[in-house]
């Protein structure tokens, strides 16, 4: 399978073998604390992707705080 054809499963949600979720699959338990800080990660992607914004012709803006 060429580059161009595993870029258009994971457009198409085709993720049978998808590297990272096999990794994640793999990957040992992790500790509590390890969770949390993964959790407060995870929230402040989802925060930034929310609310950044680009307007025509410019460049990406994140709002502070």
């Amino acid at each position: 399978m060429g580059l161009i054809e595993s870029i258009r499963r994971w457009i198409d949600g085709d993720g049978a073998d998808d590297p990272l979720t096999m990794a994640d699959e793999q990957a040992r338990p992790r500790r509590v604390w390890e969770e949390f800080l993964v959790k407060v990660a995870r929230e402040v992607e989802a925060a930034m992707q929310r609310e950044m914004f680009t307007p025509p012709g410019g460049i990406t803006f994140i709002p502070r705080e």
